[in-house]
């Protein structure tokens, strides 16, 4: 029997069963879906973004920026190699915190602008999504370069290809394969892709802060 259908009982009372269960900051469903986390952590933002706007009345933007960075990006970043969601409908729930926030400091201090792109080309910021691929392929640096916990033997292998050219890093592939949306969105599906698309002169960065310095040149959306 599944044991996710089966009903568990203390005393004879039976439990309450849930589909989804928060760990460690993460509500995590039992179909690996992000939804009810995506959702939880938009409203938490969206009201602490308006707390911070309507707490500090100055037209500073740079201190707006701040106090972004500080209280609201962390909150909607904290670990999501393992939740990013691949779903459009989480991807713009998410990335309309900042596209509001920096709509707001903008007209509050009379910053013009001509879109969203804009707005981060002249406040130094870059959207969530690309900033969501920073993280993965950071995080592939540190498996690959055994300065993570994750073993990468583990997870991954390099292919080998005869076929490959000569100036081409090896190909990054996971162990695993399915055929699912899953597991398409998943870090270790997604992070191979992402880390085969890169440059030579990126995948064989000597330490892990060239390789930060190095990867703040790119422009990810195209990955």
């Amino acid at each position: 029997m599944n044991p996710l259908n089966q009903t568990f009982y203390i005393d004879s009372t039976p439990l309450n069963s849930e589909s989804s269960a928060k760990d460690l900051g993460i509500l995590i469903h039992t179909e690996l879906k992000w939804e009810k986390h995506v959702k939880k952590i938009s409203i938490q933002a969206t009201t602490l973004s308006y707390q911070i706007l309507k707490s500090f009345k100055t037209k500073n933007i740079w201190t707006l920026i701040s106090l972004y960075k500080c209280y609201i990006r962390p909150l909607i970043e904290y670990n999501t190699q393992i939740w990013t969601p691949h779903l459009n409908q989480d991807i713009d729930s998410i990335e309309n915190i900042q596209i509001r926030y920096t709509r707001q400091i903008c007209k509050r201090c009379n910053i013009p602008y001509l879109s969203y792109s804009d707005r981060l080309y002249k406040l130094g910021l870059r959207s969530l999504k690309t900033r969501r691929k920073e993280f993965d392929l950071i995080t592939m640096f540190k498996i690959i370069n055994n300065i993570s916990i994750l073993k990468f033997d583990d997870y991954f292998y390099f292919n080998l290809s005869q076929y490959s050219l000569r100036n081409s890093a090896p190909k990054v592939r996971p162990h695993n394969h399915f055929k699912c949306n899953t597991w398409y969105g998943s870090f270790f599906y997604r992070a191979a892709n992402y880390w085969n698309n890169l440059d030579l002169n990126l995948t064989s960065a000597k330490s892990l802060k060239n390789f930060k310095s190095k990867l703040k040149t790119v422009y990810l959306d195209q990955l």
